[in-house]
């Protein structure tokens, strides 16, 4: 399948050119190890902000840069904002239907690349997918949507470079190329979410199957970003922001848990069948109904 064109705005390139400079500057102060293989330059870090406010409004969600920046042009932002704008380190570029994805850009006959002077920080850094966005040089507001991986999919599966791999890379890079990415499509940002909700949803399943969840790669947060729960609505909410009253599901490393009414953890279930993705019902103690009236349907009883 092949990926999705989107052309971002010239305002959102000239935001661009115009933040890449000074962020050029904050890491050569504050993260000068980051600098050591000289490929970073403020034409790359352009194009990196280019590919990020491509995926936001693809996908119709909020991108801190444009958040920050409201509509303001580029010859409105404050110094006081700029130095915002740049200071920002987030592990994550853009929240999709509760996943944190790390946006990667670059010109569209390339890979997907991790850079070099971060691989002793990949495991501490907070994402769970990474995402393909190609940017025309010619036309920067030419964009393509490429696809994603989970992060852990790019780990295990990852190529590294070497003189007889990819002689363009600087060997030891890790890369992925464009073509093995799960691509999204949809008329409009609504069913692409919903695309890359489905197919998440697929991929979540294999991964609980194959004991990969609970290493704490395949979470899923609140918009405040803490891990949250799925509820009926589709989003994914923490306790901070959303009543927990009643609810039974999965938490964001794929643990079953279970909420009475009352707002207690629960530890009675009813009609519980896991195998067949029958949550049941759950109550605590005090509110745990008598034995016959659960025994008025055929059900079966769980603890936890």
């Amino acid at each position: 399948m092949n990926p999705t064109f989107y052309r971002v705005t010239h305002d959102d390139v000239a935001f661009a050119d115009a933040w890449a400079p000074r962020f050029y500057k904050w890491l050569q102060i504050n993260k000068p190890r980051l600098m050591m293989d000289g490929i970073i330059t403020p034409e790359l870090l352009a194009r990196s902000m280019i590919g990020e406010i491509a995926a936001a409004k693809f996908f119709g969600v909020e991108h801190w840069a444009l958040v920050m920046r409201g509509d303001k042009a580029v010859d409105q932002i404050t110094e006081d904002q700029w130095t915002k704008l740049t200071g920002r380190q987030d592990p994550w570029d853009i929240i999709v239907e509760g996943w944190l994805i790390d946006v990667k850009s670059s010109p569209p006959p390339f890979v997907m690349l991790w850079p070099l002077s971060k691989n002793d920080i990949w495991f501490d850094k907070h994402f769970d997918l990474m995402m393909s966005v190609s940017v025309d040089d010619d036309d920067r507001t030419r964009c393509w949507i490429d696809g994603f991986t989970t992060k852990d999919a790019f780990y295990r599966h990852k190529l590294v470079a070497g003189p007889d791999t990819h002689k363009k890379l600087i060997r030891g890079t890790w890369y992925m190329e464009k073509r093995n990415l799960h691509v999204i499509t949809g008329d409009g940002p609504l069913l692409r979410r919903i695309a890359l909700r489905t197919r998440m949803d697929e991929l979540v399943k294999k991964t609980i199957a194959t004991g990969l969840a609970r290493t704490g790669r395949m979470a899923r947060y609140c918009k405040c970003c803490k891990p949250g729960v799925r509820f009926e609505d589709d989003q994914w909410w923490c306790a901070d922001h959303k009543d927990m009253s009643g609810f039974v599901g999965y938490d964001a490393d794929g643990n079953f848990i279970h909420y009475c009414h009352c707002g207690k953890l629960a530890g009675n279930g009813y009609g519980v069948r896991l195998l067949k993705d029958q949550l049941g019902e759950w109550f605590c103690d005090e509110h745990k109904p008598p034995k016959e009236q659960m025994d008025e349907a055929p059900q079966e009883e769980a603890t936890g």
